[in-house]
């Protein structure tokens, strides 16, 4: 239920206000009764105006006074107090902002320590079974799963010393040229042996112009040790007496 306490200058915005909160259905079905009080500071005294919120004190309804101009309310009903000061009430932006004010009223201020109750509990649960877990693995109750992990490894090792190892046995460089030519070997290798290839060729250079470079200083030294010429000793002549 939703009423709406004016003052006599305020008669037709209140009527205009109602059919448009009425068509709303987020207010259809409010679950605690509230009382819109449209605040002037000569509506606040209004006689009429001061007994709908005394029947609405009485009958424990939620009080929302709506500020038209600056008002000083009285300190009991000035808890949901919503301030649209120069606004168009009958405006959609407005009406909007009263209908999410009227909705967040209904949550009581039981309820808010209720919910911030609950929510303490359950940081207080999680923040238990944290440090739980931190005891535990620090005291050996609970073990990280070493015989799985020692029993994958293994499997792991056995299928490339079975596999892996044989192929990459013939495939890996052995000398500079190989090394030079070693990027073409590892493309030319089936998807299952390129990675372990790769991970073969880590004291290859990787510089294929600097690999270049060391076949040709390595031929170009053979070659000049090739071409120096052996000289045979000779024997001097011995003089005849």
């Amino acid at each position: 239920m939703l009423d709406i306490a004016f003052g006599p200058a305020q008669a037709d915005l209140a009527q205009q206000l109602q059919q448009e909160l009425a068509a709303s259905r987020r207010l259809t079905n409010l679950d605690k009764s509230t009382l819109l009080v449209l605040a002037t500071p000569q509506s606040i005294q209004d006689a009429d105006v001061q007994k709908a919120i005394a029947r609405a004190k009485k009958a424990d309804q939620n009080i929302i006074p709506l500020l038209l101009e600056p008002t000083q309310l009285p300190q009991d009903i000035s808890l949901h107090a919503l301030d649209l000061t120069g606004q168009d009430l009958t405006d959609k932006d407005a009406v909007k902002r009263i209908v999410n004010h009227t909705l967040h009223a209904q949550i009581t201020q039981q309820k808010r320590r209720t919910n911030w109750l609950l929510m303490g509990l359950i940081g207080v649960a999680a923040l238990i079974v944290f440090f739980w877990a931190i005891t535990s693995l620090s005291e050996g109750t609970i073990a990280f799963p070493v015989e799985e992990y020692a029993t994958e490894n293994a499997a792991r090792e056995t299928m490339i010393a079975t596999l892996v190892h044989p192929t990459l046995e013939g495939l890996q460089p052995r000398t500079t040229e190989d090394a030079a030519n070693f990027p073409a070997t590892v493309e030319a290798a089936s998807t299952r042996d390129r990675a372990f290839l790769r991970g073969t060729a880590t004291q290859i250079p990787l510089d294929r112009q600097a690999t270049q470079a060391i076949i040709i200083a390595t031929q170009t030294a053979a070659a000049e040790q090739s071409a120096v010429p052996t000289v045979e000793p000779t024997v001097a002549p011995t003089a005849t007496p």
